[in-house]
Order: C-alpha cells, then structure tokens, then sequence
C-alpha cells in the first residue's frame, strides 16, 4: 500500500494492459480513472487537476504530440508505458519531459519502482530503456559505447559503492573494476567519479537511482 495517495489517469487502449496496470495501481494504494482513447484523454486532463499519467504512446502521433500535451497540460506528470522503445525514440521523449519511461515487459519491481518515482516527481528509466540511453547509437558518439559491464559499474557508483564493494558485487577483481572505470571516464571524457555522475545526471541517464557524490 502507498504511504501517499495519488490520482492516476491510466490511457491504455489495450484491455487486458489497462485491466492489468489498473490492478497494480489500485493495489499500490491509489485512485485511478481510466481511458481508452485521444478524445476520452484529452476530456479527461480537461477536467482533473494535474493528474499522474500513465500513457501508452500510441495514442499520440508523435513524440512532438506528446510535448504539445505537456504544454496543454502543465503540471501533469507523464510515466509512458509502451511495448517496446527505440534510443532515439527514449530520448525524445525524455527531452520532451516525460520523467518516467517504463516498457510493459518489465518485472513488476521495476514497475513499481517506476510509478514510486514519479509520485515523488522523481526521473525513473527502467533497465531496458537506461540501457539504450547509456549507449550510442552509433557506437561512437560523446559518451561512447558501454558494455553491459560498465553500464553495471556506473550504476553501482551511482548508488554510492566503491571500487572494493563494486568488485564484490559483481565478483570480479578490484583490478578489473578500476580498468573499466578507466574507460569509462574515457569514453564520458571526465577525470573522476564525481564529474561522470554529474555529467551522467545532467543528460538524464541515472536519475532513477539513489546516487550520492
């Protein structure tokens, strides 16, 4: 149950993904209205004053659609939920404001995760789509390409580990930990630790986590 109630206008126009993330929504302590298409939307954000939405994409046009609803509709806080996502999609949206990307595949922790985040009005990207914003494109832009491995690093810097507990965690050597953290710093062009979770932080890439600099 929430420890704080909210109200959450859920555009699904999927049944069975509607029923689903009503049941999550209600099971998490809050209110929930639903709709099942553009016009029942925008009545909708007519009438409630700045409402959590939750919105699968496909009821818009685009992601420049979705900004024109932000600028409709300020004060509404937006999770977009969708069935899949492309970097280059995940990141206009992000630019566009949306705090929260969730994809329908992920586990419920991470769901749950997600719409706490956005009550707290706080960014949250889940693994999948922190995973495409973290990478390049093309494999060699500004921050350069992450392996899984050092996208795992950067999140655990992120939550505050240090080099030792890193290679605990992930059971490899303290050797090895500091190699990536020297490509890493390498591929974002920083010198330290601090530089690379602020520079990580201001591009929106590790929002969602309890970091500590």
């Amino acid at each position: 149950m929430a420890s704080s109630s909210f109200s959450f206008l859920l555009a699904e126009p999927q049944y069975l993904a509607r029923e689903g993330l009503k049941s999550l929504l209600v099971n998490l302590g809050h209110r929930v209205h639903l709709v099942a298409d553009r016009v029942e939307l925008e009545e909708s954000l007519g009438v409630f004053n700045s409402p959590m939405l939750v919105i699968d994409p496909g009821l818009m046009e685009d992601v420049g659609d979705l900004a024109l609803l932000f600028r409709r509709f300020p004060g509404t806080k937006v999770i977009v939920m969708t069935n899949s996502v492309t970097r280059r999609v995940a990141d206009g949206y992000r630019r566009a404001g949306v705090n929260v990307i969730l994809l329908k595949g992920d586990s419920r922790e991470e769901l749950e995760q997600g719409i706490a985040m956005a009550c707290k009005g706080r960014k949250f990207y889940s693994r999948r789509v922190l995973d495409l914003l973290l990478e390049d494109g093309d494999g060699a832009g500004r921050n350069g390409w992450l392996t899984p491995s050092e996208k795992d690093i950067v999140r655990l810097m992120a939550a505050g580990l240090t080099s030792k507990q890193i290679a605990a965690r992930k059971c490899i050597s303290y050797h090895t930990v500091m190699t990536h953290r020297k490509n890493i710093f390498r591929k974002f062009g920083v010198s330290n630790s601090s530089e690379l979770l602020v520079q990580a932080i201001r591009n929106g890439l590790i929002d969602n986590i309890e970091y500590h600099i």
